[in-house]
């Protein structure tokens, strides 16, 4: 591969293109259906709907109202494919490259042959996973009824060759969703669409009314398939900080502790011959207690973590029936899936333009939002969504710890991340939220965040991460992964989590 396609990626996003995201990920899903896609087909993928950052004020077509039109189509190929042309020929790309992109690009609508059928099937894929907002629009700003955009979110799937039959079952949960999310969107105008086709297609990984949060949460193929496509780069960020005996935590939480249980000069005292004799090789071997809560370190909750109103309840359960002598019986950390999702970072000092916050200061939605506005980047549905408050900048200084402790996202925040529909959201800090709390509402409850998130919606929160390599290195999309460990009556789970480009 020439330095063709990370200048493409960087062009897309200088020009300031709407849908920048979206070419970006028409690359990353190329690649999830074929890791050897050749150069041109990549190129193609990045600059496939290049026109649409440069308006022609001449012409009047408008894609929501004109998506379906034969006439628009071929516009919109051939002037996507003299763009990305014209600068492909700037770049000193060979001719016979800028003809082969050329070639695809003019036919990412319709295919036609083995690698525009992939070109159109990554499109496809990448307009589920990240315009389904842009067809909503449409719908809220009249541009385009709810038939009308329903229809267009159907074609996504429709056009995938059924030769491709992956990438149809890729696209499968995706459309559910965004039907959907224009179904809610077009219910909110006063408007009605027909409720999504099933086609015999799975509906894993879409959470649905009653559904428990865990298996929402769970990683399905296609998102195993969609996380592998945002590595590029092969980095790797540990998102967690080493743990030792009287280590910084929650003052309600008991000490750390790791304490030796067998040492080999024990073993001799006492005369314990593990393996028998005779052990002429003075064989030995060391083992210890860990002794601490599992919300040590970075971590996440469980469900039965938190209780709220006067039945104790905890989301899917209640301290009142289903708590026993060693801990929840629903609700538990068995319950915890693997966390295989896209990963967002809001580094908010970052954009502050400081090191960390100041104790106690909130976080609140119109920060987020600002955040995505300068990045680019936002969270979304299925999504894990990190905000950095720099407190672990001081780890494990006490004095610079208590400098920034207590500061995280306000209830504001939180409904944001709620009507984005992430699976799970951590922080840097011991509370994640903002504490004190400057809105306790009524009744007065000093945690509303984890109330709406981990109790009422089951939105797994992850605390004392680590976010400092991953905010030096600018990075703010990712792989997240998590594997908390599966233990019977735990209220949450050390993990050692990371983010991979």
């Amino acid at each position: 591969m020439s330095d063709l396609l990370p200048a493409a990626r960087q062009w897309v996003q200088e020009v300031d293109h709407p849908h920048a995201r979206h070419l970006l990920r028409t690359e990353d899903w190329l690649l999830a259906l074929d890791p050897e896609a050749a150069e041109r087909l990549r190129l193609a993928a990045v600059l496939h709907d290049i026109e649409r950052a440069f308006p022609d004020p001449d012409v009047d077509w408008d894609s929501a109202r004109d998506w379906d039109s034969a006439e628009y189509n071929r516009w919109h190929q051939e002037r996507c494919a003299a763009i990305a042309a014209r600068w492909l020929r700037e770049q000193a790309a060979p001719d016979d490259l800028v003809a082969g992109v050329q070639a695809l690009i003019r036919v990412h609508e319709e295919g036609g042959w083995p690698e525009a059928d992939l070109l159109q099937a990554a499109d496809s894929l990448s307009f589920l996973d990240t315009l389904t907002p842009l067809v909503i629009s449409w719908v809220q700003s009249g541009r385009a009824t709810p038939e009308r955009a329903v229809a267009k979110v159907r074609s996504s799937l429709d056009r995938i060759d059924p030769s491709l039959e992956h990438a149809r079952e890729l696209a499968q949960p995706m459309l559910d969703e965004a039907l959907r999310a224009v179904q809610n969107a077009s219910a909110e105008n006063g408007g009605a669409v027909s409720p999504p086709s099933r086609r015999g297609g799975s509906d894993r990984g879409i959470v649905r009314p009653g559904q428990p949060a865990a298996d929402a949460a769970a990683p399905t193929p296609a998102h195993v398939l969609a996380g592998v496509a945002l590595i590029r780069e092969g980095r790797m960020y540990r998102l967690a900080r080493e743990r030792f005996p009287r280590m910084p935590l929650f003052p309600g939480h008991p000490t750390f502790e790791v304490v030796s249980y067998r040492t080999p000069h024990g073993s001799r005292v006492t005369g314990d011959h593990h393996w028998g004799l005779p052990n002429d090789a003075c064989l030995g071997y060391m083992s210890e207690l860990v002794i601490g809560t599992t919300h040590t370190g970075a971590h996440i909750d469980a469900h039965a973590h938190m209780t709220v109103g006067e039945d104790d309840r905890w989301h899917g359960g209640t301290a009142r029936t289903q708590l026993g002598d060693f801990g929840p019986v629903v609700g538990d950390a068995t319950e915890i899936p693997p966390l295989w999702r896209r990963g967002v970072l809001y580094d908010v000092p970052g954009h502050r333009g400081i090191s960390a916050l100041g104790a106690g200061e909130p976080i609140t939605a119109d920060e987020l939002l600002a955040i995505e506005a300068a990045t680019g980047v936002a969270a979304g549905r299925g999504d894990v969504a990190l905000v950095r408050t720099g407190y672990l900048s001081g780890w494990p200084d006490p004095d610079r710890l208590a400098a920034s402790r207590g500061a995280g996202p306000d209830i504001s925040a939180a409904r944001l991340l709620l009507e984005r529909g992430v699976v799970a959201t951590g922080t840097d800090t011991e509370t994640y939220e903002v504490q004190p709390a400057p809105d306790r509402g009524m009744p007065a409850n000093p945690q509303p965040v984890h109330t709406l998130l981990l109790i009422e919606h089951g939105i797994y929160l992850l605390e004392s991460l680590d976010l400092e390599g991953l905010a030096a290195a600018g990075t703010r999309e990712f792989l997240f992964v998590a594997l908390p460990l599966a233990i019977r009556g735990a209220t949450g789970s050390m993990v050692d989590p990371v983010a991979i480009t």
